[in-house]
This record gives structure tokens, sequence and C-alpha cells, in this order.
């Protein structure tokens, strides 16, 4: 299979998505985090005098390597510090994956809870676990092709990881769904940010 931007080997293919090599894959990986990266406005925040740290709460390593490889040299290009926490705090941006947020969105919906509890878009919230992963491995590997059926094994490996039985119960649901309907998460995130932007008398964020 040849990647639909070079003609070079594809390395990834996701059902929602064009094939793409390792270097397109992980181009649009980088773009997408840099777009949230922007919407947060850290850059404009510092510019102003407003921001010269940025706390980052994460809870896993997978998300703290995509934000030393894509976010933390655009930071010490700025100037600016960061800080990663193990602890959700004050002014802290969180790292969770799409899956994560898509995932407790569900999960209030169906506990009869607001949706949008305890919910909040961060600096990886348009990117999937297997995305993540996925980069991650292409990095530091060569000559690897993930297919649909690669990435179904590696969403159930995360979703065997999770403790807490309802929520991996949800998780292993939206899987299902995901797989039968390629791109419902990422419509669910969409979903999600009108409504409880909406909700907030916010403008619906891009």
């Amino acid at each position: 299979m040849k990647c639909e931007l070079c003609n070079k080997e594809a390395a990834v293919h996701y059902k929602f998505s064009k094939p793409l090599c390792k270097s397109h894959f992980q181009k649009q990986i980088e773009a997408r985090v840099k777009k949230s990266f922007r919407r947060l406005g850290i850059i404009e925040k510092h510019k102003l005098g407003q921001l010269n740290k940025v706390k980052i709460y994460t809870s896993n390593e997978l998300a703290e390597y995509l934000i030393k490889k894509i976010i933390l040299p655009i930071l010490k290009k700025s100037g600016i510090e960061l800080e990663l926490k193990k602890n959700q705090e004050k002014d802290c941006i969180n790292a969770e994956f799409c899956d994560d947020i898509t995932c407790r969105m569900f999960s209030n919906l169906i506990l009869g809870r607001d949706p949008c509890e305890s919910i909040e878009l961060g600096i990886l919230s348009n990117i999937l676990r297997t995305e993540a992963y996925i980069y991650q491995e292409l990095d530091n590997k060569n000559h690897l092709f993930f297919d649909a059926e690669k990435i179904r094994e590696i969403d159930e490996m995360f979703n065997a990881k999770i403790s807490d039985k309802t929520y991996r119960r949800i998780d292993k649901e939206l899987i299902e769904v995901e797989n039968k309907h390629p791109g419902t998460k990422f419509s669910m995130l969409k979903s999600f940010r009108r409504i409880c932007q909406e909700k907030k008398g916010q403008r619906t964020l891009q």
C-alpha cells in the first residue's frame, strides 16, 4: 500500500483516513497537536506578559512523549518553561486523548449526569491514543505498518489496562462502534465542543 500524498510505502491506514507514510502520518499528528496548542492561546498570553510557565497535567508516558517531542520545542523557542504535573492543579492544562474525553462524556450520559461534567478540552484532545502510540513506535522503529486490525489490537491493549469495570466496558463499546463506523470518536468530540461551549455561552471551538 502506498502513501496517498507522496507514493512512498504506507505505514498507517485508518479506515477514516487515507494511507500515509511515516513522515506524513507524523506531520499530520504534529499539525493537530499544534492546532490545539494555538487554540489555548499560550504564545499570545506569553507575548502579553500573562504567562511564563506552562503546567500540563498528564497521567501517562505516551502523552508526555508527544508533549516533549512536539510542544516542548515550541515552548523553548518562545522562552516559556514547561512543567509536567501528575495531579490536576489550578491553571493546569490537561493532556487527555480524544478517547478519554469521549468515554467520560458517554459515561456521564449513561449515568444520568451532565455530559460536560468534569470534561475539559486539553492539548491532546484531538488525538487518539492509538495515534499517539503509533507515532511513538514509528519514531523509534522502521518498516512498520499499522492497518485496521493492528490498530484495533492496540485499542484493546489500552482497554485491558483500564481498572474501573464500568469505564472499561463503555470504552470497549466505543471501540466496537469506532470499528464499525470509523471517525465516531472525532464526531463525538465535535459534538462535545458544540454542546459544552454553547452551554457556557462561548463561541463554538473550531
